[in-house]
């Protein structure tokens, strides 16, 4: 089993619904997918979000507001962050962790140039792989490219609709790709 790690600042509205969407996708197909937040939260939807949600028939039943451990990362195949700061944040405190992290949106452009190809290389190795041009240096500032807006316990329905619809097209982007490694 294959493990995803989903990674926003309070595990409250980015990664669980990362996790939801990839777990929809992916779940039924030997991969564990599970979420954290790198600080932790309140563990309650804001109503909007709420809202958006049940209207797009996305499951958060899962546990929320749960606080990222070495153990999370450690267990980790590949580890997808909602934006640069936080992959930031845990690429300094444990530099091991770069050649399977990303941020989600990163994660789908650069698999999308970087196919599998499971017949000459490791599931391990492709993670790795897909980022073989990066350099740390990259992750100094945010990236409106690679970072999913956080709307916060605050945030308008509109601001969870673009949360949300960025998710999907980031997991819809990568499913296939990953999918690849189900039989192997």
């Amino acid at each position: 089993m294959r493990t995803i790690l989903a990674v926003c600042f309070a595990n409250t509205c980015r990664s669980p619904v990362m996790e939801s969407m990839l777990r929809a996708q992916l779940g039924s197909a030997g991969f564990e997918i599970t979420s954290v937040g790198l600080m932790g939260g309140s563990g309650e939807i804001p109503d909007p979000m709420r809202e958006v949600l049940e209207e797009r028939s996305i499951d958060l039943s899962l546990p929320i507001g749960k606080v990222a451990s070495t153990k999370n990362y450690q267990e980790a195949d590949l580890i997808v962050f909602a934006d640069r700061g936080l992959l930031r944040e845990a690429v300094v405190r444990n530099p091991s962790l770069w050649e399977k992290s990303y941020t989600l949106k990163e994660f789908a452009r650069l698999a999308y140039l970087n196919p599998p190809a499971p017949q000459a290389e490791t599931f391990t190795e492709w993670i790795s792989g897909v980022g073989a041009h990066r350099t740390k240096q990259e992750l100094s500032g945010p990236n409106i490219f690679d970072d999913i807006v956080d709307p916060g316990l605050r945030g308008c329905r509109e601001d969870f609709i673009v949360m949300c619809d960025t998710i999907s097209e980031s997991v819809e982007k990568i499913t296939d790709q990953l999918l690849i490694w189900s039989s192997r």
